[in-house]
């Protein structure tokens, strides 16, 4: 049967399980069709299983019609299908989706009804006026697309794990990014749960963004910030931290990309002050206590790569300049 509106017998529509919801009164509804007409057909597969648009087959089942105007919406997948096919017999239907496999549902489902939505308001549109809108408003496919593939208001869970996945496939995303995605994609299959491995994602997501951000050319207070804010990022223990604090890296590196960049460091212009100022001791300490094994930090091939010339340079002096400073001191303890 081809895709597109017909007409069907109401009774030859088949309803599923899984799409059996409180209908609500169906008064206003059923006098606007004996008024009007149905302006939006309602949604099914080639085989006659409904997809969407319940309340507008009981209106008119209530109003005696005996056929209806139908789009029959074919491509579906087989996942999609058997699920809409699944009758009142509980044996009929798994129960036992994974995470990816409730999510790829979702993410179909949500496409047909967000197309639905978009027709029914075409047809309200160039309809007759004063009509009540009937259908999925655009708004609501998500949340109808998550009741019909788990009975929960599950849509925020199945968009982290579609976002997830995106991550996994996109191959221009940093490659341990795309690595911690799919590996976390494993752990939300085998442990059946979402929340915890999403956050690991975004926080590898963010860690990975941030560190890109402190390779470029930024203003010094931003740049500490950005550092601090990566620190943060790192010390968050819980899921909620983790969550919240990633969203606050992401906000920051967004702020970072807008801001305008600060002109090259001149290797030329750096020169020790003629008075350079003496510090106590104990700022010494201080520094060497906040800066602890800082190497442990960073990837060596990365930086290698990230450096400019002049940046190199100068990383060169920081390095010879500490160790003739250290010499300095240790012959003085010597002594």
């Amino acid at each position: 049967m081809s895709e597109g509106a017909q007409e069907r017998t109401i009774e030859s529509i088949r309803v599923g399980r899984r799409l059996r919801r409180d209908l609500g009164t169906l008064d206003e509804l059923c006098e606007s069709i004996q008024r009007f007409g149905l302006l939006q057909p309602i949604t099914i597969t080639p085989d006659g299983y409904l997809i969407c648009g319940l309340r507008r087959l009981e209106a008119c089942r209530r109003n005696g019609d005996r056929t209806i105007k139908v789009w029959v919406r074919s491509g579906l997948s087989e996942n999609l299908r058997l699920m809409l096919e699944a009758e009142v017999q509980e044996n009929t239907c798994r129960l036992d989706y994974s995470p990816t496999e409730a999510a790829g549902l979702y993410a179909e489902l949500k496409a047909i009804l967000q197309e639905e939505a978009s027709r029914n308001q075409r047809a309200h549109q160039f309809g007759a006026a004063g009509v009540p809108t009937v259908g999925t408003p655009v708004g609501n496919a998500a949340k109808q697309a998550a009741l019909a593939v788990t009975g929960t208001r599950s849509d925020l869970t199945h968009e982290r794990v579609l976002e997830v996945t995106r991550l996994a496939d996109d191959e221009s995303a940093p490659e341990l990014l795309r690595a911690v995605a799919k590996e976390q994609l494993t752990v939300m299959e085998e442990q059946r749960t979402v929340k915890g491995p999403y956050a690991q994602v975004k926080v590898a997501e963010a860690s990975t963004t941030l560190v890109s951000l402190l390779s470029e050319d930024l203003p010094v207070t931003f740049r500490e910030e950005t550092a601090h804010a990566l620190q943060r990022l790192e010390e968050a223990t819980t899921t909620d931290e983790r969550l919240a604090r990633a969203r606050e890296a992401m906000a920051r590196a967004k702020e970072g990309r807008a801001r305008p960049k600060a002109p090259a460091r001149q290797t030329e212009l750096r020169t020790a002050p003629v008075e350079p100022r003496q510090y106590a001791v104990r700022a010494l300490v201080g520094t060497l206590q906040e800066t602890d094994y800082w190497w442990t930090h960073y990837d060596p091939a990365e930086v290698g790569r990230a450096l400019t010339a002049a940046q190199w340079e100068q990383f060169t002096d920081w390095i010879d300049q500490s160790v003739a400073f250290y010499e300095a001191v240790r012959a003085v303890r010597e002594s």
